[in-house]
């Protein structure tokens, strides 16, 4: 799963703590509602919302968190610009298949 690879890669990047993960924006939602999120991985293509329209709707709440932007499709980088114009901190963007090392090289950057 997708998930579990996901905290696998980012445990060992020092300082991280609590990981949580959503699939949904009904699980996001939750999510946030829970506690503050610190970095932000979100996939642009997502349902029934694409990842940078569940981010707009929860922009306040999202102000002091660090965004990480993941695709399969070429189009990763205009929506990664559109965001950090909307007043977003868009920390990186990758390309999928995640390479481990180059989240955690930038993670480890923060």
């Amino acid at each position: 799963e997708q998930h579990a690879y996901y905290q696998h890669v980012i445990k060992h990047v020092k300082g991280v703590g609590t990981i949580t993960m959503a699939s949904s924006s009904e699980q996001f939602r939750n999510r946030l509602r829970r506690c503050r999120q610190h970095v932000i991985i979100s996939d642009i293509h997502m349902n029934p919302m694409s990842g940078p329209d569940i981010l707009r709707e929860h922009k306040e709440a999202l102000k002091n968190s660090a965004i990480i932007m993941l695709s399969c499709s070429d189009n990763v980088n205009l929506e990664a610009d559109s965001l950090a114009l909307d007043g977003f901190n868009v920390l990186g963007v990758f390309q999928k298949p995640l390479v481990p090392q180059d989240l955690c090289d930038l993670l480890d950057a923060k």
